[in-house]
């Protein structure tokens, strides 16, 4: 059959029935596409669930606390640890460049300031006379053969503490008109020390060197302690990490 004439609008098909999706399920609705559709309900969360979800991240908080300390505490003993192994290769740098002995010296029951005992450390050298005339050629205006403080007397920070053990294992030096925290001159005291080839003057400076948190320590014990290793021929300096249950 062919339509003749003008289009006649009453022969238009008539929209077809389509399903929507309502809360209630399939619901009949005629399918026009100039009508736009209708949006989707979004299902809102329940006060129960809402509670919920607040008290298991209120319990994830909590239990997250430990970590991040002992997180934070480790952190603080490895840049520690950094800082120890900066000054032990001060000395053996010192000891190359001075032509003699030089010392990382640790404090220890002996020593006149009670209060850096076991926790303070300095780098010195004993006078250099290259030309036998009773003076450190590297000391201005000195005449006398004392000792040269190389550094300032540093303590470890908080409540950190070097091994009584270790450092009774350590050789020692009395070095002479050195001046010491207090005002006195610094006694005997163990020590790690280089030769000016940079190795260790002690097969025991290999130990090294032990430090650990005080509250860690219990009747002579370290639970958690870091420990630093020294090679003795070349004097190289590296921290090992973490020891446990180590005497102290």
């Amino acid at each position: 059959m062919r339509w003749k004439g003008i289009f006649n609008p009453s022969f238009v098909r008539p929209p077809t029935t389509g399903l929507r999706i309502s809360n209630s399920g399939l619901t009949p609705e005629p399918l026009n596409p100039l009508t736009p559709a209708r949006p989707l309900r979004a299902r809102a969360f329940s006060l129960v669930e809402l509670l919920a979800v607040v008290g298991i991240i209120a319990i994830l908080s909590v239990a997250a606390v430990p970590v991040m300390r002992g997180l934070g505490g480790s952190q603080s003993s490895r840049a520690t640890a950094q800082i120890l192994v900066s000054a032990i290769e001060q000395a053996r740098t010192a000891a190359i460049l001075s032509g003699t002995n030089a010392y990382l010296v640790l404090p220890d029951a002996n020593f006149s300031a009670t209060n850096y005992r076991f926790v303070s450390y300095a780098v010195l050298r004993p006078p250099v006379d290259l030309d036998a005339d009773d003076r450190d050629d590297f000391q201005t205006n000195v005449s006398l053969p004392n000792w040269v403080l190389l550094s300032k007397w540093e303590r470890l920070p908080g409540d950190l503490l070097f091994s009584s053990t270790l450092l009774s294992q350590l050789p020692k030096i009395t070095p002479t008109n050195l001046p010491a925290p207090g005002g006195s001159d610094a006694t005997t005291m163990p020590t790690i020390g280089f030769t000016p080839s940079g190795s260790l003057t002690d097969n025991n400076g290999t130990n090294g060197l032990l430090f650990a948190s005080s509250n860690k320590v219990v009747n002579g014990v370290a639970s958690v302690a870091d420990r630093i290793d020294i090679s003795f021929y070349s004097g190289r300096v590296r921290y090992t990490g973490i020891v446990t249950n180590t005497n102290f």
